[in-house]
């Protein structure tokens, strides 16, 4: 027999900490207040009950949120980044945790394209 403990109220806090100073203070730099908005009708990184269901999933997503933002607001983006980006964005959408961008997206502007939010939602 296996024992599973579940994720801790303060884990859940952390999350969705993490996620709100996403959207408050690094997503702004990419995107604009409409983008935005637009991204939190759609969902994008809200938590799921999966990503809660043990203790294990609760640090993988924390993980993967701490490391993506670490990335985008400490790191500059760099090409040597993108597996990294990769991994931590796969993480998250394991956990049904949207994050439907890719590593282009925040790139510096003269090599970013344009984003197309429905598309974005769909990749």
């Amino acid at each position: 027999m296996k024992v599973v403990f579940a994720a801790t109220t303060e884990q859940e806090e952390q999350i969705e900490a993490l996620v709100d100073k996403m959207f408050h203070h690094v997503l702004p730099h990419y995107f604009s207040e409409k983008e935005l908005q637009a991204f939190g009708d759609m969902n994008i990184l809200k938590p799921t009950e999966k990503c809660m269901e043990t203790l294990g999933d609760a640090y993988s997503v924390l993980a993967s949120l701490q490391t993506l933002m670490h990335l985008l607001e400490d790191a500059g983006l760099k090409k040597e980044h993108c597996e990294l980006f990769k991994r931590n964005t796969e993480i998250l959408n394991r956990f049904d945790i949207s994050f439907p961008f890719s590593f282009h997206h925040f790139l510096p502007e003269q090599t970013k394209e344009p984003i197309n939010i429905d598309q974005a939602y769909l990749q």
